[in-house]
């Protein structure tokens, strides 16, 4: 297995240095606006004191300041069991700290950017407060990144772990020694360290216990030892009179990280220069844990139920008071994690609320599946002056519906409801030229993977107008219900109105998945490919995409999300550095060198007009 920190330096999109600044000092010389952050002016215990014993600390402002989300943004590294209470006494902060700390431990409070000014909103940003139980205080610091493993995007709300106990229970059983929240850059430091071994971990902790929760949370973990020493680590602040007196800081060399569009930066004096040493990848792990992670009742006769996992070898039941064994239909997805269950009985699905009473596999703390049994009550109002009917009309939709399709396509209609019965000879294909109609002949069946689904075979030639006519009785629904009348006018699109891409892959051995994605990176198209080796796109629309890799390592054909149980990093990808325009009638050929992993280069964002949310 390819160890997290053979590919972290291959990421490009990020920028190598960030810079932790000396607050700004002095007090508002005049002027019409306040524009300066709030100032400490004092604390009990000094900022910095050694020998702390105490419960609560009080930090003094120079002026009024307010806390935004303070919950959510404070954090005390190391953690403790219960987090510390945060309010605000006129121009005082108390923090109080209702448990015990440790021996000779430092602490340090990360207050983020939640302490604004009263009146103009200005924010203390990356405010920290530093003390020690003993008689020194820890100085070594280490820095990272973490990206989203699937989208190399900068993930939110998570957090940056250190655990001294080596084990692998320890993220899922521990809160860690020391943690800090990943920035708006997707950078992290850990401050305020001590010597030691240690192991890192990113978490998306979503029940805010500091503890993975499998399936669950995003997760990211390395498979090397972090070791902290004073001659690697320590990170002093630079005294005015040390730092050049050039306007900026040249960025230093470092050989494994690619450096893009930063040969040297703005950088205030009285500044520490940081290069991450680390770079972790989040991602969700397979659940492994059955339970029931949801229900809904959005139409008066539909209730549906999802699951943590495929119910592959496991049963679903479901009964409810006057529900006989033909009253309902039960859906399954093809993945079997989802249960729909369509009423037919108007008697049950007119009732406002019904208690589905749900037998399904659930999975104890210990690990252990057995069959549980929930009441679970589901409600639905109809509108006022409304009848309660199960469904309207169902609904027909096919993929001509955007108006065109490309030569050779089946075309496929899709019913919003499941299909009790079906008329294929009230489907008709026309072609029209000016006041002609034509009929023409066409191969309909029923998609035996989704009996919602009927497709047509048809060899309609290219660049003529075409209407397809679903008549009344197409399909009759387990409701007995019927479709209206639907037209829908469409043309086959001549193949010169697409365009063409062919990229041929050279640098990496293997089994890949080759992504085109639109401006908003959804997939637009997907193809399989062998390494090195060729991939070429048809019929695609004029527009402006980017190229996607995923290493398909296992050969599944889906990306693979990491596995912490199983010491399995997510499925490594790519992506192209330059936009892909594609144009009508135009062959484009492309050389794409995919040995670099985890690549994704920022400056594409502003060439299509894509942000970060």
């Amino acid at each position: 297995m390819k160890s997290f920190s053979q590919s972290w330096p291959l990421l490009a999109a990020v920028s190598v240095v960030f810079a932790i600044s000396c607050a700004r000092q002095g007090n508002p010389s005049g002027g019409p606006k306040d524009l300066l952050p709030p100032e400490m002016v004092e604390s009990e215990p000094a900022n910095g004191s050694t020998g702390f014993s105490g419960k609560t600390i009080t930090i003094t402002f120079n002026e009024f300041v307010v806390l935004d989300k303070i919950q959510e943004k404070f954090m005390i590294s190391p953690p403790t069991a219960k987090k510390p209470q945060v309010v605000l006494k006129g121009k005082n902060l108390v923090v109080t700290i209702d448990e015990k700390l440790r021996d000779s431990t430092t602490y340090t409070l990360y207050f983020q950017d939640a302490i604004k000014d009263l009146n103009e909103s200005n924010i203390l940003s990356n405010f920290q407060f530093v003390f020690s139980t003993g008689t020194y205080i820890d100085s070594l610091t280490f820095s990272g990144a973490v990206y989203d493993a699937f989208t190399l995007e900068i993930p939110e709300n998570v957090m940056v772990m250190l655990h001294s106990n080596l084990a692998d229970s320890a993220p899922y059983k521990l809160i860690p020694d020391y943690i800090s929240q990943v920035g708006i850059n997707g950078f992290f430091t850990l401050n305020n360290l001590r010597p030691g071994d240690y192991r890192l971990y990113a978490l998306e902790d979503v029940n805010n216990n500091r503890k993975f929760e499998q399936g669950d949370e995003s997760f990211a973990f390395l498979d090397t030892l972090i070791t902290i020493t004073p001659e690697k680590h320590f990170v002093p602040v630079l005294p005015k009179d040390t730092v050049p007196e050039a306007d900026t800081l040249e960025v230093p060399e470092h050989d494994s990280l690619e450096v893009h569009g930063h040969d040297s930066l703005n950088i205030k004096k009285d500044t520490v220069i940081i290069i991450p040493e680390r770079i972790l990848f989040t991602s969700k792990s397979p659940a492994e844990r059955y339970y029931l992670t949801g229900q809904a009742r959005r139409q008066s006769g539909l209730l549906e139920f999802y699951f943590s996992m495929p119910l592959d070898t496991f049963k679903f039941e479901f009964s409810a008071e006057g529900a006989g064994p033909d009253s309902y239909l039960t859906e399954v997805s093809r993945n079997r994690d989802t249960f729909r269950i369509w009423i037919k009985d108007s008697l049950l699905f007119s009732n406002p609320r019904i208690d589905a009473i749900i037998k399904y596999p659930l999975t104890g703390k210990e690990g252990r599946t057995d069959y549980t049994t929930d009441t679970v009550p589901l409600r639905f109002s109809e509108p006022t002056g409304r009848r309660a009917v199960p469904v309207r009309l169902p609904g027909l939709v096919a993929n001509v519906s955007g108006g065109g399709i490309p030569p050779g396509r089946d075309i496929r209609i899709t019913s919003s409801v499941p299909v009790a019965r079906a008329d294929l000879s009230k489907i008709s294909i026309t072609e029209t030229t000016d006041s002609l109609k034509k009929p023409l002949s066409f191969t309909p069946r029923f998609d035996l993977l989704d009996p919602r689904n009927i497709e047509l075979s048809h060899s309609l030639p290219e660049g003529k107008n075409y209407v397809l006519t679903l008549f009344p009785g197409l399909i009759t629904t387990i409701f007995g219900t019927s479709n209206d009348t639907t037209v829908l006018r469409f043309t086959v699109r001549p193949v010169a109105s697409y365009g063409t891409l062919l990229a041929k892959l050279t640098g990496y051995e293997g089994k890949v998945i080759v992504q085109i994605l639109d401006g908003n990176e959804k997939l637009v198209m997907e193809q399989l490919a062998e390494s090195p080796g060729k991939v070429n796109f048809k019929f695609i629309d004029n527009g402006t995409y980017r190229l996607k890799v995923i290493y398909d390592n296992d050969g599944n054909a889906v990306w693979t999300t990491g596995d912490f149980r199983q010491k399995q990093a997510p499925e490594a990808v790519s992506f192209y550095d330059e936009p892909i325009e594609v144009k009508s009638n135009w062959d484009m050929e492309i050389d794409w060198d995919i040995s670099r992993q985890n690549r994704k280069v920022d400056k594409l964002r502003k060439q299509t007009g894509i942000r970060r949310q």
